[in-house]
């Protein structure tokens, strides 16, 4: 185990290698020259869980709110922002998104 394998784990943002890398350096890391680079990848995957549990509570929104959201014409700058970072949440990526005037429609 070495850091560039943490710090490859950590690039990909995938869940289970992050877990099988922070076990393994947790193992070999007797003299703690990895206590940074493990530090930092623990504070990823929480921050990767967080992010994993908003997005299961977007999904599960009721269609209520989605249409009242879907109604807007020309929704408030926050309503606007707020409806970027859901998308961004969700897994698009900014450039993906359409931003005209203050409608997001994803491409």
């Amino acid at each position: 185990m070495s850091t560039s394998d943490l710090m490859e784990a950590s690039q990909k943002r995938d869940m289970a290698e992050l877990e099988k890398a922070l076990g393994q350096a947790k193992e070999v890391n007797v003299n703690h020259e990895l206590d940074l680079q493990i530090a930092l990848a623990t504070r990823l995957r929480d921050h990767l869980i967080k992010i994993d549990k908003l997005r299961h509570s977007v999904l599960n929104m009721e269609p209520k709110t989605i249409s009242e959201i879907k109604s807007y014409s020309k929704p408030p700058d926050g309503v606007h922002q707020c409806m970027i970072a859901t998308f961004m949440l969700l897994g698009h990526q900014l450039k993906e998104l359409k931003v005209s005037q203050y409608l997001i429609d994803s491409e």
